[in-house]
């Protein structure tokens, strides 16, 4: 059995890195994420956004792109969405929220101070956004 041995711990970090996205070629990389529909109204029923993302290089868009999404809640919560896209207003709410969409690209930038409401580095994140309006 001396044939199973540890994989030595540069081998280690190399394939991890590799396999984490970060030795991804430079010229593929995610440019922004724009979200359909771009506005949308509630009438009763939840609406599905979708995001997509565009790329410096083939494939240059990607349709449905995974991200993570959130909702504006200020200076209110006007409504929910869930971790597919799929947006609600809350009970008895009305007026326009912003819906986000986001992914969070590599932490090259040490310069980064700020952190989104989850900790994670804010201007590492590449995002877009839409409206939806509970009537």
């Amino acid at each position: 059995m001396q044939a199973l041995r540890t994989v030595p711990p540069l081998i280690l970090a190399l394939s991890s890195a590799f396999f984490s996205g970060c030795g991804a070629p430079s010229g593929h990389q995610l440019t922004s994420v724009t979200l359909s529909p771009s506005k949308a109204t509630a009438q009763g029923a939840a609406v599905q956004f979708v995001a997509t993302g565009h790329y410096s290089s083939a494939p240059y868009t990607v349709t449905p792109l995974a991200a993570t999404w959130g909702i504006m809640t200020a200076p209110q919560q006007l409504g929910t969405i869930t971790q597919n896209g799929l947006a609600a207003c809350m009970k008895g709410a009305s007026g326009t929220t912003t819906v986000e969409a986001w992914v969070m690209g590599p932490s090259t930038a040490p310069e980064c101070a700020c952190l989104d409401s989850a900790g994670r580095p804010c201007c590492n994140n590449i995002g877009g956004s839409a409206q939806l309006t509970c009537p």
